[in-house]
């Protein structure tokens, strides 16, 4: 579980907040904001009930409506690796959800 303590900056500051394997999909996500002339800041970036969540504010409706389009593909990412996963408990009967692949949730 990757622990975070920066406060504020962008989406490459918070990549270490999260598994390696939203990586890539934060890569995307700041290529894409970039591509659009987005300013903003990031307050923070986490995992939540198997989810991204990133926070930040100064976006316009659509860089915020593509930050949303982004958490909903986290749930279909693996945390860790990135391959193709799903968003259920950890392990059956278990309160921690996470989205993982088959290979990372044994």
């Amino acid at each position: 579980m990757a622990i975070c303590c920066h406060n504020e900056g962008t989406l490459a500051v918070h990549k270490g907040c999260v598994g390696p394997g939203w990586g890539a999909l934060l890569d995307e996500l700041t290529a894409e904001l970039e591509a659009r002339d987005e300013t903003y800041r990031v307050a923070q970036v986490k995992e939540k009930f198997g989810w991204l969540r990133i926070y930040a504010d100064g976006l316009t409706s659509q860089g915020y409506d593509l930050i949303h389009e982004y958490e909903r593909r986290s749930s279909e990412i693996c945390e860790e690796c990135g391959e193709p996963g799903t968003t259920g408990p950890v392990r059956p009967g278990a309160y921690w959800i996470r989205t993982l692949c088959p290979e990372h949730r044994t």
